[in-house]
């Protein structure tokens, strides 16, 4: 019997979210608290490279999607910035070492796919949106930083392996209504 290759997704922060699991079939999402705002960056990163590590040890994936780090005009400040960059070059770096493919993506393409737009009123209202889909296609999600990593495979599994099963029921069940 053939398996379908396995994609493992991260959003990257110190709440580190992730998502694996089989072209088609259910993610296991997560996350893992690599620090508080109390934690060295150095830190971070260690703890970041481990769980990093650890899920492609377990998973085994074809491919990692990393979400892109950004910076907003007003709400980014330079720590943040220095921290999401160095989460980023931490995962593709592991990604690397490990020989897996490793694509970044932009978060506003990543909610176009999933979520069917990345127009929301504000960033709460997207992460309240990809914990509904989460709820409504059966994932456990327990915060929306596992729900974005869910968001992020969904967008995996349709770019690198276009015609597999993608769950859908969400768009059916109303969603995304408003």
């Amino acid at each position: 019997m053939t398996t379908k290759p396995s994609i493992l997704t991260f959003d990257p922060s110190r709440k580190l979210g992730y998502g694996a699991g089989p072209i088609g079939g259910t993610p296991e999402l997560g996350t893992v608290t690599l620090g508080n705002d109390n934690t060295p960056d150095i830190e971070v990163y260690g703890r970041c490279a481990r769980t990093v590590d650890d899920l492609i040890v377990k998973h085994q994936p074809a491919l990692i999607v990393v979400e892109q780090p950004f910076y907003i005009k007003g709400e980014s400040n330079y720590g943040t910035t220095q921290l999401l960059h160095g989460l980023y070059g931490c995962i593709c770096g592991m990604a690397r070492s490990r020989n897996v493919q490793c694509w970044s993506v932009a978060v506003q393409t990543w909610r176009a796919v999933a979520l069917g737009t990345a127009k929301f009123h504000g960033r709460n209202g997207a992460k309240q949106a990809m914990l509904a889909y989460c709820k409504n296609v059966g994932w456990v999600a327990i915060d929306d930083n596992a729900a974005d990593a869910g968001g992020m495979w969904i967008w995996g599994c349709s770019t690198f392996a276009p015609y597999g099963q993608v769950p859908r029921d969400a768009f059916t069940a109303g969603v995304l209504a408003w």
